[in-house]
């Protein structure tokens, strides 16, 4: 009797050893899967981050092919100039430097026979065109009561009725 309970105790000791080394090994496969998770993870967010900024370069170059293809187009044409110095001016706010909007708009007047209300109505309409395309937001409340714009529109009603005629 003692001998198979020697013979019991040497299997079940193999068997407890059996158990840890597949404990062991699982723990290890487990920390190996994680790692390879966490290093998936970290390779996707790069991989994210690439494709944003590629996504933001590749928007970039769409507007200046765009503007390259209409300063290309322009022959004299005052409507043509027009529209490119009104995009210049989208691209301007779009890149938040309202002072260099501000100075396409006003140029834009001298390409286009506007009352100061069609033009301002126009650059709106323009904007809200623009934002739709490059699906970018656009905030006119905000846009209409900055100091840019309302130094443009102060300056074009102080001239009175504005028509300029090309």
């Amino acid at each position: 009797m003692k001998k198979q309970e020697q013979q019991n105790q040497v299997l079940t000791e193999e068997h407890c050893t059996q158990l840890k080394h597949q404990q062991n090994y699982y723990q290890f496969s487990i920390e190996e899967k994680e790692r390879e998770h966490q290093q998936t993870q970290s390779q996707l967010h790069q991989t994210q981050t690439q494709l944003e900024e590629t996504q933001q370069s590749l928007k970039f170059t769409q507007m200046q092919l765009e503007q390259s293809r209409l300063q290309a187009e322009i022959v004299l044409n005052p409507d043509e100039q027009y529209h490119l110095l009104v995009l210049e001016a989208w691209q301007a706010y779009s890149n938040d430097n309202l002072k260099k909007m501000a100075y396409f708009l006003q140029n834009s007047l001298q390409h286009k026979s506007f009352s100061t209300t069609e033009a301002v109505l126009d650059w709106l309409e323009r904007f809200e065109e623009f934002a739709t395309q490059d699906d970018t937001p656009l905030d006119i409340k905000l846009l209409t009561s900055s100091g840019e714009w309302r130094q443009l529109v102060r300056r074009l009603t102080s001239i009175g009725s504005l028509l300029i005629n090309v």
